[in-house]
């Protein structure tokens, strides 16, 4: 078959090389990229500071709380309150490096990387159900 330099052929099978599918991934790669930095990001936390916003206003006894929430800060129990959110972040730690050996057969992932996505992934489980947004939100770090 003879190629002419400027058939529709070769023009068109020029864009599928191999060497332009790579440019074009990686140039979508950057637009993605941005685009859930400075767009999808500054939605997702408007829309769960939203959410979490409006289960804390449904809570029925939201002032009664919110006084033992304060008062355990100015009686003896405030040891308790630090000691649970110490515990907290243990926990986090401990979940991050489960993730962390889970997801290594498939993408080596740092420390800190997956605890920022068990952290997203709790962040996304408490507005969807059944604990669905929990793997989504670590789905973003990888």
């Amino acid at each position: 078959m003879t190629t002419v330099p400027g058939s529709m052929p070769s023009m068109i099978f020029s864009g599928f090389s191999k060497e332009a599918l790579i440019f074009r991934a990686m140039q979508w790669g950057k637009i993605s990229k941005k685009f859930s930095n400075y767009f999808l990001g500054p939605l997702l936390f408007a829309w769960l500071l939203y959410s979490i916003r409006g289960q804390v206003l449904r809570q029925p006894h939201l002032a009664a709380s919110w006084r033992e929430v304060t008062g355990a800060f100015g009686s003896g129990r405030a040891a308790y309150l630090v000691a649970i959110v110490g515990l907290m972040g243990v926990n986090w730690g401990l979940e991050a490096a489960k993730w962390r050996l889970l997801v290594a057969p498939v993408q080596p992932v740092g420390f800190w990387n997956a605890l920022r996505a068990v952290l997203s992934g709790v962040s996304f489980s408490v507005t969807m159900p059944n604990r669905i947004g929990e793997y989504l939100g670590r789905m973003l770090y990888i």
